[in-house]
């Protein structure tokens, strides 16, 4: 299962996710249930320090079905 977000020339290091739930700004999240989407880091289960994966910092607040930009490398 491909998790490459399309990638914009304008910042190399962000991309455009659909969220699965309500998510805040500079909150990290974490892979959806499908490819390009992403829902909240919860502090239960695998998600906390048991290696689980993290996309990225949303850049703004968004709704659940919202698309946001995520950056995943470098300043946010």
């Amino acid at each position: 299962m491909a998790r490459t977000p399309s990638i914009p020339m304008k910042n190399p290091f962000q991309a455009s996710f659909e969220t699965e739930s309500d998510v805040l700004q500079y909150l990290a999240v974490k892979p959806g249930t499908d490819d390009h989407q992403v829902t909240n880091l919860t502090n239960t289960g695998h998600d906390a320090g048991d290696g689980g994966i993290i996309t990225g910092i949303p850049q703004k607040d968004a709704l659940d079905g919202e698309v946001v930009g995520v950056v995943y490398y470098g300043t946010t």
